[in-house]
């Protein structure tokens, strides 16, 4: 009989995964859509400059404009595929881990962990980076990945909390001897 905990991990696993893949995407996405975000607000600006009175509105987020408007430093675009690629990666290698949880092989589990560590370091290292190269705005975009460090904690605990009922490791098949 399957454990259930090994049930629920593996279908949320496949979710989280899979949400995880939208997430590279998006990581990878990000430079084309900051530089569309940047022309847009340039035209509203030029736009807002060419009324023949100021308007009220406009004054009041012009501060948000100006964050906009400026470019990310000249790393950004390299470090947003490579995490993007990395992402697109570990959120395969959740997605696996899941299907093998539901499949119950032996080493489910320990893959498992290692997706979920691993997708944990990815989402602080695009919060961080964000945070830097975009500022407050940056760190609002990259911040709902705060929310999947914690599920993904919560997955780890589940999983680390039934380490006794894991499947035992296959033993190495003997072969012919050299």
């Amino acid at each position: 009989m399957r454990p259930r905990w090994m049930t629920v991990t593996g279908v949320l696993g496949i979710i989280f995964g899979c949400f995880g893949m939208l997430r590279a995407g998006q990581v990878l996405m990000m430079p084309t859509v900051l530089e569309w975000q940047r022309k847009i607000f340039t035209g509203l600006k030029e736009q807002a400059a060419a009324q023949p009175a100021p308007d009220p509105f406009f004054g009041q987020v012009s501060m948000v404009f100006e964050q906009f408007l400026t470019p990310p430093p000249p790393w950004f675009v390299p470090w947003s595929i490579g995490l993007g690629i990395l992402s697109l990666a570990v959120a395969a290698a959740y997605v696996f881990g899941g299907i093998w949880m539901i499949l119950m092989k032996p080493a489910a589990p320990r893959l498992f962990c290692r997706a979920l560590i691993a997708s944990m370091i990815v989402a602080i290292l695009r919060t961080i980076g964000m945070t830097v190269a975009i500022g407050f705005m940056g760190f609002a975009m990259a911040a709902g990945g705060i929310f999947g460090v914690v599920l993904d904690a919560v997955l780890l605990a589940v999983v680390l909390a039934h380490r006794r009922e894991w499947p035992a490791p296959e033993a190495a098949l003997p072969g012919p001897a050299i």
